[in-house]
């Protein structure tokens, strides 16, 4: 059986939702409390709002059928915009694979890790769980 899955993961607009709900939260809370702990939950609202509004990147995530990962980042006009083929990846420890959420851990060849989210809603219809699936073939097969 192959575990070949090439996908295109966008911003969850679920996530997005989520936090800007709690931003709305820790903001009215922030009202309710004395100023010092008040100014701490403007200040995580603050950040939760920016991180719910900026722009973010949209990735391509391509495992090939012996478990490599290729990870390519889309930016404005198009795949690596420098003209770079999709960049091979490692996936560390510590990623998590559930039935609804992927937190992957990868790991660049110049040791830079990034992490990518990726909820139902980030990729068509349908290709969610064969991605759940190759990355837990690909988790187990480093073990």
């Amino acid at each position: 059986m192959s575990i070949a899955v090439s996908v295109v993961v966008r911003p969850s607009l679920c996530l997005r939702l989520l936090q800007a709900g709690f931003a709305a939260c820790a903001l009215g809370v922030a009202w309710l409390l004395p100023p010092i702990l008040g100014i701490s939950c403007v200040a995580a609202s603050a950040v939760a709002l920016h991180s719910a509004l900026r722009r973010a990147k949209t990735h391509r995530l391509d495992i090939s059928g012996i478990g490599q990962i290729r990870l390519a980042v889309y930016l404005h006009a198009g795949p690596c915009a420098d003209g770079s083929p999709p960049a091979a990846v490692e996936l560390l420890a510590g990623s998590t694979c559930w039935t609804w959420l992927l937190l992957l851990r990868l790991r660049h060849g110049d040791g830079a890790v990034t992490v990518l989210a990726v909820l139902p809603d980030s990729v068509a219809t349908g290709r969610f769980r064969p991605l759940a699936l190759a990355c837990r073939a690909c988790a187990a097969k480093k073990l």
